[in-house]
């Protein structure tokens, strides 16, 4: 994306006509985000706010940009590995300990599962469960429930004084020290998207290769219902296998697109990816 009237604009109003420059309105909820962005002028130095931050944004299709490719002939190659997310306008959440409940609003939730419409960044080399608890963090659980299964992991979204579209996360790496609605937020993405456009190569070879290796999964000490220091989530040994992902043409369909969700909702992974380079041509 850029600003309208950067060189970026111009550049891409020249190749693509401007009607293939797009802005907020082209969004899905499109509206509605814009309807969310905070007014009051932010910390941006130019005394923006974060709506006009968001009508100022132009932006372009990926599609369109490789469809000009292939009309001049040129190799194009695109690549991003992300945390898929979706808008959302407003979200209740209840505890299940407490049965207190907190809201977050206009927000772009990382996935839990399905496609997406946005990506956020996936800033970690951590991929967790959506459930997943971390070390020394109190688990959420059912009340009643003697079982030590530990409870659903909540998002997490922190006030910020200028802007409300923000990334949000489950609270899935808080040290916590008491039971409570809401934590701040942090970065462990439960979701990975990833999307190569490459139209270098013909074949169906793989773009790019992820190992995945769970690490931990998470459990609970006791099940006792007190909030004390014996009451905490813990790491054991994963009950889930390494992986190996191969990415191809096939794989990734039309939209060059491939998604990845934990297969155990309490583990935590390291995962690496390996591009495979675009395929060059000497004169």
């Amino acid at each position: 994306g850029f600003v309208d009237g950067d060189d970026q604009d111009d550049l891409y109003t020249d190749l693509l006509g401007s009607s293939k420059v797009y802005d907020y309105t082209d969004f899905p909820s499109g509206t509605a985000i814009h309807s969310g962005a905070a007014t009051n002028e932010s910390s941006f130095g130019s005394g923006d706010s974060e709506r006009d931050r968001l009508e100022d944004f132009r932006w372009v299709k990926i599609a369109d940009v490789k469809a000009f490719a292939d009309a001049e002939g040129l190799g194009f190659r695109f690549e991003e590995l992300a945390a898929p997310a979706n808008w959302s306008a407003s979200l209740t959440q209840t505890s299940q300990y407490t049965g207190g409940s907190n809201t977050i609003t206009n927000k772009f939730l990382n996935a839990a599962s399905g496609t997406s419409s946005f990506k956020i960044k996936a800033k970690t080399g951590n991929v967790v469960g959506a459930d997943y608890a971390a070390l020394t963090a109190h688990p959420i659980f059912a009340q009643g429930d003697t079982s030590g299964t530990l409870g659903t992991s909540f998002y997490s979204s922190p006030p910020h004084p200028y802007w409300n579209l923000l990334s949000c996360y489950k609270n899935n790496r808080i040290f916590a020290s008491s039971f409570s609605d809401s934590a701040s937020s942090d970065d462990f993405p439960i979701s990975l998207v990833l999307q190569i456009v490459d139209n270098t190569r013909t074949n169906n070879s793989p773009r790019a290769k992820m190992a995945v290796k769970p690490l931990k999964r998470s459990i609970m000490v006791n099940n006792e219902h007190t909030v004390d220091a014996s009451t905490y989530g813990e790491d054991a040994n994963p009950t889930d296998s390494s992986q190996l992902v191969s990415f191809t043409s096939t794989s990734m369909g039309s939209d060059n697109l491939e998604y990845f969700f934990p297969n155990e909702s309490r583990h935590r992974y390291a995962y690496l990816l390996n591009v495979t380079a675009p395929e060059t041509h000497s004169a």
